[in-house]
């Protein structure tokens, strides 16, 4: 998260750039807060639908999101 605040400060990048870089840096800290206290969406999506789901598919489903962090790095 750091080094994604100083390559906006202190990077030539356009206005867009600077978007996608506060985007991906709200996204770290919503992931994070979701790690801190999770299962607030996966728990509402599966009563959406009527499934139950346990604690490990519930811990499963970072598993995408984590991949989609890596891609975007």
């Amino acid at each position: 998260m750091f080094i994604l605040l100083i390559a906006g400060i202190i990077s030539d990048l356009s206005v867009i750039q600077k978007f996608v870089l506060v985007y991906i840096f709200l996204f770290v800290l919503h992931e994070w807060e979701e790690m801190k206290h999770p299962g607030s969406l996966t728990k509402l999506i599966a009563n959406m639908i009527g499934i139950d789901i346990n604690s490990e598919q519930e811990r499963a489903s970072r598993i995408p999101t984590s991949i989609l962090l890596l891609t975007f790095r």
